[in-house]
């Protein structure tokens, strides 16, 4: 069976004296005709000869071998000059589409209106008639519309969402900062931020969710908002630490403390008890948590025996530890615990890391909503919700930065597919 597959394989592998004896060459894993162009879908000598006899064979009959070789080296000579040119035109059609993209990320973070784009392809064509007037249709070919910008900018959000979502899943603690502004319609706008540390304990701060609150906004009703957004993107709920809201943060053990605590803004009635609730609720949380920040910051000072227990044994095999204790006198904190090892000391790397998670306030949401007014104000009073979110997501955007190259490359795709003209 073996020896069979080996002879069969063998005979279906393109012999270079079919060119001049059928006029076919090899383009990819396929024999075209080079006086047609007509591809055959099976590699074997007797396609390629029936196909030559049968279309071509009365015309070229009486031509001699080495004629026909002649004839076959200029058409291949052709064909290589036709792929050329059409590799050509897709590589500025490439560039053309990428150009778009960079421009709506720029337009977008800039909090420009989407129509910038057309007047930014006026300037760009000024510029090229006087330093590349050859270049003056590749230029042409870049579409900076009002409509192509919006649909930029809506797929360079969702390509920085689809990151984030693959971001998230790493994350072994997060905490959330939670905060609500109006825009100048009068729209609730919620803004969830996640700040989340992978098991490297390297940190990275991005905006989750906006959500547009077009009716109350109780405490039910931002829960409700935040609990659709962590549902959405998939975040383990026991990985939650801390919520941040109000411009102060407060601990919560996963949904049940979040809950606690949304509950609690339903069931405060007067301003006065509100103020007096939120000082006694921050400070107790600062309390609870004082033997964790002191840990987290004095390992190796720490009383043991008042420790978490078990945080204990790690402890004491720590504080013995003297090139670990040099160590902490050299580095920072946080690439200190990255020195721990993860095999023996994975519940102080997990203790830090949710330390290393908490906001201290709501600044990225406070600066999110001044972006927010920049972009809807009453010149742009008619920007959908779904166009602000992706303006926002990608202005705010710290880490993470869109994958233009992939984003093109699927254009060019469904160009391809659906003969679009770029």
């Amino acid at each position: 069976m073996s020896r069979k597959r080996t002879i069969d394989a063998d005979g279906r592998l393109f012999q270079e004296r079919w060119e001049g004896e059928y006029m076919f060459v090899l383009q990819g894993e396929k024999p075209v005709c080079l006086l047609c162009y007509e591809a055959v879908a099976v590699v074997k000598e007797y396609n390629l000869r029936r196909h030559f006899e049968t279309k071509h064979g009365a015309k070229y009959a009486k031509i001699s071998h080495q004629e026909k070789q002649q004839i076959a080296q200029e058409l291949k000579g052709k064909l290589r000059s036709q792929q050329n040119v059409f590799a050509k035109a897709r590589t500025k059609n490439n560039a053309a589409v990428k150009a778009s993209f960079v421009v709506a990320e720029e337009i977008a973070r800039a909090s420009k209106s989407f129509s910038e784009g057309t007047f930014l392809k006026q300037c760009m064509l000024k510029v090229c008639e006087q330093v590349c007037p050859d270049q003056i249709q590749t230029f042409k070919n870049v579409s900076l519309s009002r409509n192509t910008i919006a649909d930029r900018v809506k797929e360079l959000a969702g390509n920085l969402a689809t990151q984030l979502a693959e971001e998230t899943c790493s994350y072994i603690a997060f905490s959330l900062a939670v905060d609500e502004s109006t825009d100048n319609m009068d729209t609730a706008q919620l803004s969830i931020f996640i700040r989340g540390v992978k098991s490297d304990l390297s940190v990275t701060e991005e905006l989750l969710d906006v959500a547009a609150m077009h009716g109350t906004t109780t405490g039910r009703d931002i829960f409700d908002a935040v609990e659709k957004s962590v549902i959405k993107n998939a975040l383990p709920w026991e990985n939650l630490v801390g919520l941040t809201t109000d411009g102060a943060p407060a601990m919560c053990g996963g949904k049940v403390g979040l809950v606690g605590l949304m509950k609690e803004k339903m069931q405060e009635s007067t301003k006065l008890s509100l103020l007096m609730n939120e000082f006694d609720r921050r400070f107790s949380d600062f309390r609870a948590q004082h033997s964790g920040f002191a840990i987290f910051a004095s390992p190796f000072t720490t009383d043991v025996c008042t420790a978490p227990q078990h945080l204990q044994m790690e402890l004491i095999e720590l504080q013995s530890d003297s090139g670990l204790r040099a160590k902490f006198q050299d580095a920072t904190i946080q690439d200190f615990y990255r020195l721990l090892p993860p095999a023996s000391m994975p519940q102080l790397r997990l203790h830090a890391a949710r330390v290393l998670s908490m906001f201290g306030s709501t600044y990225l949401c406070e600066q999110m909503f001044s972006i927010m007014n920049l972009n809807k104000n009453k010149h742009r009073s008619r920007i959908t919700d779904g166009n602000l979110h992706a303006v926002l997501r990608i202005a705010t955007a710290q880490d993470l930065k869109p994958d233009i190259d992939t984003l093109a490359m699927e254009k060019r795709c469904q160009t391809s597919g659906q003969k679009t003209h770029w």
